[in-house]
């Protein structure tokens, strides 16, 4: 009876230790899943703020989106250093020459999206964004 009882002992932690690793080995698949499920859909943001910036200006979007100028500007540089094709380096090109697609592949030009603009361009280089910065503090 002291060895039945040993053995009921030891098999109640085999089974609590499977237990355990299943949970372990299923938490870590939802994790994965959400994590894919959240790039995705942090795409998807970056998609919408970058085409709201085509159509107007830093402030409005960020008015809008009920955001921060700074966390639009913060959003769209990264959506822009994260693209898989980026645009050629823009400091190097004139802004009339810059160019991007709508969403249904359309190109817009610099003129459609705001460059020269009360709100500065939307889509800037670092220096571009400090220079935007300033100017938005002083006006």
């Amino acid at each position: 009876m002291a060895t039945d009882y040993e053995l009921a002992a030891q098999e109640i932690e085999d089974v609590t230790e499977a237990a355990e690793e299943k949970i372990a080995a299923y938490a870590a698949r939802l994790r994965d899943q959400a994590r894919t499920a959240k790039e995705e859909l942090r795409a998807r943001q970056a998609r919408s703020l970058g085409q709201m910036l085509q159509l107007d200006g830093v402030r409005s979007v960020a008015e809008r989106l009920g955001e921060s100028v700074e966390t639009v500007r913060k959003a769209a540089a990264e959506s822009t250093s994260t693209q898989e094709d980026p645009a050629p380096d823009q400091s190097s090109a004139p802004a009339a020459t810059t160019a991007r697609e709508t969403p249904t592949g359309q190109p817009v030009t610099a003129s459609a999206t705001h460059m020269g603009t009360p709100h500065g361009p939307t889509l800037s280089g670092p220096a571009e964004e400090r220079a935007a910065s300033t100017r938005e503090e002083k006006g």
